[in-house]
C-alpha cells in the first residue's frame, strides 16, 4: 500500500512539473533559422521601467492566460526588451518624441528588429505592446511590413494594451478588439492630458481597482490580465484568426 501511494505521488509530481514547464519546452521545439508555416509567434514588448525579469514574467502570465495553442497550432511566445535608460527619464522623453514627431526608428527599435529576426520562428506574428511598448510595436510593424526580407501585412498584426498611442499599426481606425485601455489607467489619462501630446485611443474598458492593486491602474499582468483576461483572450484569438501564412518567401 505504501509503495502504491509513493508511486501515485511520484506520477503526480511528474505531471505537475511537466505542466508547469510545458510551454517553455514546446517553445524550444521550433527549428532554428526557419519561419514555419505552422504555428504562431506572439511577441510582447514592455513599457517604461520594466526590467528583463518583469518582462519575462509578463510574457509568462500571458502564456498562462491564453495558453500554448490556437487553432490546433503551437504558439511560440517571445519578448522584445524595451530597455530603461537614465532611470526612465530618457524613455519618458522618447515617448513624447515618438508621439509628437511620429519617429519610426531609434537605437532600441534597431535592437528589437535584430532580436526579432532571431526570435521569430513562425510566419504568423502578433506583436503585443504594453504602454510605451505600443510605439515600438507600431514602428516594428512599419519597418518590416512589405519590406525586402520583411513580413507581408497579411502575416503580422499588432495588439495594444494600455496604449499612449493614437493608432494601432495596420489599421488607421482601430477596432475594439485591437486594443484594451482602461479609463482608470492613470498613466494613460495623465499622458493624454499633457499639452504636447496628440490624442490617444479612447478607453474601451472600465477596470475597478482594489486594495493592493497597482495604484496607477497600468500594470500589464496585475491589472490588465487580472481584470480583462476574457476580453484580451478574445481579442488575441480574433487577431490570430486574421493572420495568414507568408506565401511570398520560403520558410
Amino acid at each position: 500500500l505504501n509503495n502504491k501511494k509513493e508511486y501515485i505521488k511520484t506520477i503526480g509530481y511528474f505531471l505537475f512539473i511537466t505542466l508547469m514547464f510545458a510551454p517553455r519546452f514546446l517553445n524550444a521545439s521550433f527549428v532554428s533559422g526557419q519561419c514555419s508555416k505552422d504555428g504562431y509567434s506572439i511577441i510582447t514588448i514592455n513599457g517604461i521601467n520594466t526590467n528583463k525579469v518583469d518582462s519575462e514574467k509578463n510574457m509568462d502570465k500571458l502564456i498562462k492566460t491564453f495558453g500554448s495553442f490556437y487553432n490546433e497550432q503551437l504558439i511560440d511566445y517571445q519578448y522584445l526588451f524595451n530597455a530603461t535608460h537614465l532611470a526612465g527619464l530618457k524613455d519618458i522623453a522618447d515617448v513624447f518624441i515618438q508621439d509628437f514627431f511620429h519617429t519610426q526608428s531609434d537605437y532600441d527599435l534597431v535592437e528589437m528588429l535584430k532580436d526579432g529576426s532571431n526570435k521569430i520562428t513562425t510566419q504568423k506574428v502578433l506583436l503585443v505592446g504594453h504602454s510605451q511598448g505600443n510605439f515600438y510595436a507600431n514602428n516594428f510593424y512599419k519597418n518590416v511590413v512589405e519590406q525586402t526580407g520583411g513580413i507581408p501585412k497579411e502575416s503580422i498584426r499588432v495588439y495594444s494594451v494600455g496604449t499612449p498611442s493614437n493608432t494601432v499599426a495596420g489599421n488607421p481606425v482601430p477596432l475594439p478588439f485591437e486594443y484594451t485601455t482602461s479609463d482608470t489607467d492613470k498613466v494613460i489619462f495623465s499622458f493624454a492630458a499633457l499639452p504636447l501630446t496628440s490624442s490617444v485611443l479612447k478607453p474601451n474598458v472600465h477596470i475597478i481597482l482594489k486594495d493592493g492593486d497597482d495604484i496607477l491602474g497600468h500594470n500589464f499582468a496585475n491589472v490588465y490580465l487580472k481584470y480583462q483576461a476574457d476580453k484580451i483572450v478574445y481579442d488575441i484569438q480574433t487577431s490570430l484568426s486574421k493572420l495568414k501564412n507568408n506565401d511570398i518567401q520560403a520558410e
